[in-house]
């Protein structure tokens, strides 16, 4: 299951586990915070003292949640043990995460491309809601994804795509065999009307990256907050 927190192991009392960041599309959310510390973890049958844990038992235990099950954690926060354990539900690591930043500004975090019907049920109907909501400006952020299916992130390139038709980018065999992936369009893709924004870092990988390349290529801008990608130079 997915939790959307990031954590560090500590050594020190309270001995446990260190929240150092909470992902605002996952569950945890509305539960911890930047800075908990977890001290014990709920197995199923009783409470387990992270103390007592070795780091391998801590992490399977944070992981352990199915989607859709409750996982407890006995927290500390503000130097102070909480009074009742928190309860967070597990979901499905999610792909995609949408928001309305301000009036016609959306934000559209893709998070991989890792799954094959990631348009259809994942981009597509962000893209329309924003539609429905007058929003012009679109902010695409792949920073530190790590990429996925190729033809994923090709179909996503279509729907933006500014121009009727053309090479949107070729593929290079180790053999030297060029292989062209042609804009496969009757026109401009369906949201080539929104004025387009991509952020990339040093973790954006792979099929995130060439997608990257792409838009920027179209003159679309992409901003880094890093001088360059990941640079992994494969793909599948």
């Amino acid at each position: 299951g997915f939790l959307g927190i990031t954590y560090a192991h500590i050594t020190k009392r309270p001995k446990g586990v260190l929240i150092v960041g909470v992902k605002e599309y996952g569950p945890a959310r509305w539960a911890l915070k930047k800075g908990d510390i977890i001290t014990a973890i709920y197995d199923g049958h009783t409470m387990r003292s992270i103390e007592k844990l070795n780091r391998a038992e801590i992490d399977a235990l944070m992981a352990r949640g199915a989607p859709g099950s409750d996982v407890l954690f006995e927290v500390w926060r503000s130097g102070r043990r909480l009074r009742s354990p928190l309860r967070i539900t597990c979901t499905k690591t999610p792909f995609v995460f949408g928001k309305v930043l301000a009036p016609r500004i959306g934000y559209l975090r893709i998070i991989s491309f890792q799954k094959e019907k990631l348009v259809e049920e994942d981009i597509l109907p962000h893209l329309i809601g924003f539609e429905t909501q007058g929003i012009q400006h679109v902010i695409v952020d792949l920073g530190a994804n790590p990429g996925g299916f190729l033809n994923a992130a090709i179909e996503f390139l279509r729907l933006i795509a500014p121009y009727d038709d053309g090479d949107m980018l070729e593929v290079r065999f180790r053999s030297g065999f060029v292989a062209p992936h042609h804009i496969t369009l009757n026109g401009k893709g369906s949201f080539s009307h929104f004025h387009f924004v991509f952020l990339v870092d040093n973790q954006t990988a792979s099929a995130a990256e060439i997608a990257a390349g792409v838009v920027q290529f179209w003159g679309i801008p992409v901003i880094g907050t890093s001088s360059r990608t990941y640079g992994k130079g494969s793909m599948q």
